[in-house]
C-alpha cells in the first residue's frame, strides 16, 4: 500500500537518528497499532524489525568497507550505544561486529 511504501522512505530517511514505531506511524498520520498492522500485513514483519534489518544492512556494508571502529559505526546506523548494537546484530547475523568484519575481511585476502 501507499502508507507502507511511505513508511518504508521515511525508515530509510532517518534510520541513522533514533527513531522509533511511533515516529514512523506519525510520518503517515496512523496510529501506532494500524501502521504496525499494515505494515506486518505487506511485509511479514514489525515496524520495530524492518528499522533493525536497516541499521544491520547499513552497519554491515560500513564493516565490510571502512575501518571505522564499531562503537562509531553503531552511532551511524542509529543506536545510542554499544550494547544494544553489539546484541542486535550478533541475533541478526549470528556473529559480533567485530567477528564480521574479521571474517569478511580474511575473505578479501
Amino acid at each position: 500500500s501507499n502508507y507502507v511504501l511511505k513508511m518504508k522512505e521515511y525508515i530509510h530517511a532517518n534510520y541513522m537518528t533514533p527513531i522509533t514505531t511511533n515516529d514512523v506511524s506519525s510520518s503517515v498520520f496512523l496510529s501506532s497499532s494500524y501502521a504496525n498492522q499494515c505494515f506486518s500485513a505487506e511485509c511479514n514483519c514489525t515496524i520495530f524489525d524492518y528499522i533493525t534489518q536497516c541499521r544491520i544492512s547499513q552497519a554491515k556494508k560500513l564493516l565490510e568497507k571502512t575501518d571505522t571502529k564499531v562503537s562509531s559505526v553503531a552511532e551511524l546506523v542509529g543506536y545510542n550505544g554499544k550494547t544494544s548494537f553489539y546484541l542486535a546484530f550478533k541475533r541478526n547475523v549470528g556473529v559480533s561486529p567485530t567477528e564480521y568484519r574479521s571474517m569478511h575481511n580474511a575473505s578479501n585476502e
